[in-house]
């Protein structure tokens, strides 16, 4: 049903304007033909389009619809409503094949995150990003083997939490460049300690 009522709702609208021949209300149906293309894609605009021109074609072929309103010949009106046609095609289809295109990259992103992801978690090194503050804001697994700390129970927490109360100080100072943009990296060797209690080194 989430598919299907943009273009029922295309019919309904075709069938409304069409089968009338009081007031100009052209403008209805390609609004709908717009809705179905946000919400279906190059599917919406070529269905809505065709059904557009199914049924315009159909109840103006019996005398119906707004072009009846156009003083002249049938071939005029016929040339009415293949520039009509034109129109609603012309203003759907870039649209659909924008939707098509991001549609793509947003896959080609995700699926991107997801090897991306995968490396991370296979990692044995500890990748990990902070805030401003110093505090984890990301951790991969391998945070766990290298502490014996959760991830999840890490995540919020400053670096400080782990390390050595002698190397405190001294990694704040040379953090504190980064912190204030004016450098790029940072490397240091630390002692931290590991949750059985033991004090080790970690290069970071």
């Amino acid at each position: 049903w989430r598919r299907t009522w943009p273009l029922i709702a295309v019919l309904a609208v075709c069938v409304l304007v069409f089968d009338q021949s009081q007031f100009p209300l052209l403008f209805l149906p390609l609004a709908l033909v717009m809705v179905a293309t946000f919400r279906l894609g190059l599917l919406g605009a070529i269905a809505g389009t065709t059904i557009v021109a199914v049924t315009g074609l159909l109840l103006m072929g019996i005398g119906h619809g707004p072009t009846a309103l156009i003083y002249g010949s049938v071939a005029l009106r016929i040339q009415f409503f293949q520039f009509y046609l034109l129109t609603v095609y012309a203003t759907s289809m870039p649209i659909a094949a924008l939707m098509t295109e991001r549609a793509r990259l947003a896959s080609e992103r995700s699926e991107s995150d997801r090897r991306h992801r995968r490396i991370l978690d296979r990692s044995r090194e500890v990748i990990f990003e902070s805030d401003l503050a110093g505090q984890w804001t990301y951790l991969n697994p391998a945070w766990e083997f290298l502490t014996g700390r959760s991830v999840d129970t890490s995540i919020g927490q400053s670096l400080l939490t782990i390390l050595h109360p002698a190397e405190r100080e001294p990694a704040l100072e040379r953090l504190a460049p980064l912190y204030r943009q004016e450098a790029d990296d940072c490397q240091q060797d630390l002692r931290y300690v590991h949750t059985d209690g033991r004090v080790l080194w970690v290069a970071m």
